[in-house]
């Protein structure tokens, strides 16, 4: 069972008076017991209820994660490492509920180091995290950040270029320029090198989205940082990623490639 955050609650957002009101439920879930996680994700949580769309957020341990459950809702954001505790078939529960059932998964920073068990969902996700891209004695670091895509939803809110205090990262295959569309990198031309833990580490995305069947799957490397979690920059990129999962608003996912 996928662990969540707190007790179950449901936080709505009205929208602007006046506006037509896309509703969605967004599931969110972190699959082990980690107390950043957990506040991490609480942050994000309380964040969204001011978004200006309507939105249900549905947080806490129950209900399971199943076919059953997950049919209630439009998408998942997801916040974790390692192997976690899903079983097989609560795994092709959830892939089957983006890949075939057209629903949203967004993930954030170690969620494409999670579940490495299950080759599918680093299918789904795009990418292994390999390495932070820094030293392990500085993790989190001020990090320049490029918007490669501003067309795209979850960039739109976005400046062109911008820094946020966080920690970066080098992903293994699956991930490719030809596998996902890059949204955003890390502006390697202003950021000190000597921070780098492998100078070799020339590409280092910062978020990419990709279709998985019917579905449609945003991952950004963001929120190791307390910082990050509070940034309105940070919180309206994952918001509209949730909104893009959804289907609320269109955005190309086509690789861009090289």
């Amino acid at each position: 069972m996928g662990l969540l955050i707190g007790q179950p609650s449901i936080l709505t957002i009205a929208g602007h008076p006046g506006e037509q009101r896309a509703a969605g439920r967004v599931k969110i879930f972190q699959n082990l017991i980690d107390a950043a996680i957990a506040q991490a994700l609480s942050r994000f949580s309380k964040a969204m209820q001011g978004r200006p769309h309507f939105i249900q957020v549905m947080a806490g341990d129950k209900p399971a994660l199943n076919a059953k459950n997950l049919d209630a809702f439009d998408a998942v954001f997801f916040f974790g490492a390692g192997p976690g505790n899903l079983n097989e078939q609560q795994m092709q529960d959830l892939l089957a509920f983006v890949k075939d059932d057209g629903k949203g998964f967004v993930a954030a920073h170690t969620g494409d180091n999670a579940f490495q068990q299950y080759p599918d969902y680093r299918e789904m996700i795009g990418g292994l995290w390999n390495h932070p891209w820094t030293k392990s004695e500085n993790l989190e670091v001020d990090l320049p950040v490029i918007v490669e895509d501003p067309s795209f939803p979850a960039m739109q809110s976005l400046p062109s270029a911008f820094m946020v205090h966080d920690e970066a990262a080098v992903h293994l295959p699956p991930y490719s320029r030809d596998n996902v569309r890059v949204l955003a990198r890390l502006d390697l031309t202003e950021i000190d090198h000597d921070l780098a833990r492998d100078p070799a580490d020339n590409d280092v995305p910062i978020a990419w989205a990709k279709r998985y069947g019917k579905g449609r799957v945003f991952y950004s490397t963001l929120g190791h940082s307390d910082q990050s979690w509070d940034n309105p920059l940070v919180q309206r990129m994952f918001f509209d990623a949730i909104r893009w999962s959804m289907g609320l608003v269109e955005g190309n996912a086509e690789p861009l490639g090289q």
